[in-house]
């Protein structure tokens, strides 16, 4: 068995991040490792340590956090896009420091997602990117079904005409230019 096969398997990995060479990467200390690395926005170490559709979903183990909501939060289009690639999912929603599945019952109580943080803080290019990777806008923001409240990340939207005036020209600009590369190719 080759060296690096064996270093696999019994979880020895090399330098990542402060983990020394010979270390034992667990899998809560690979979590924690992520959330350092995407705090630092160090997308070669997220890279190594993100490799599965179940780690580019995890939730930080200590707050209501994802790793989407770190790159969302630092602004990191490309750190964005990278767990979108491995598998994250655009409609992730938390409520109570739980994950809730999407589309699903949902009851009374205040929502959270990568999505709905990305209009508040008013991030154009993460918002689109989240959009393109099939994000639902009709993810909870708040619901009481005792007062008759259903406020979505749609709702939210629908009152910063700005913001999506912003993100359907950037949409639409993403899309131009894929059809234009698109044409270019089948030309030459």
């Amino acid at each position: 068995m080759g060296e690096a096969k064996r270093k696999k398997q019994t979880g020895i990995y090399p330098v990542l991040g402060n983990v020394r060479q010979k270390s034992v990467i667990t899998p809560h200390s690979k979590r924690h490792l992520a959330f350092e690395a995407a705090d630092k926005g160090d997308l070669d170490t997220l890279k190594t340590l993100i490799r599965t559709r179940h780690e580019a979903n995890w939730k930080h183990p200590d707050c209501c956090l994802l790793l989407l909501d770190k790159a969302v939060y630092r602004n990191d289009i490309d750190m964005l896009r990278f767990l979108l690639d491995q598998g994250a999912n655009p409609n992730a929603l938390i409520e109570c420091d739980q994950l809730v599945p999407w589309p699903a019952d949902v009851g009374d109580g205040m929502y959270f997602s990568p999505l709905a943080s990305a209009i508040a803080d008013g991030r154009v290019e993460i918002l689109a990117a989240l959009l393109t990777a099939g994000a639902d806008l009709n993810l909870p923001i708040w619901i009481s079904n005792r007062s008759g409240q259903y406020v979505t990340c749609r709702d939210t939207l629908n009152e910063l005409p700005e913001l999506n005036a912003a993100i359907e020209t950037l949409i639409l600009e993403q899309v131009s230019v894929k059809a234009c590369s698109k044409s270019r190719a089948q030309r030459i």
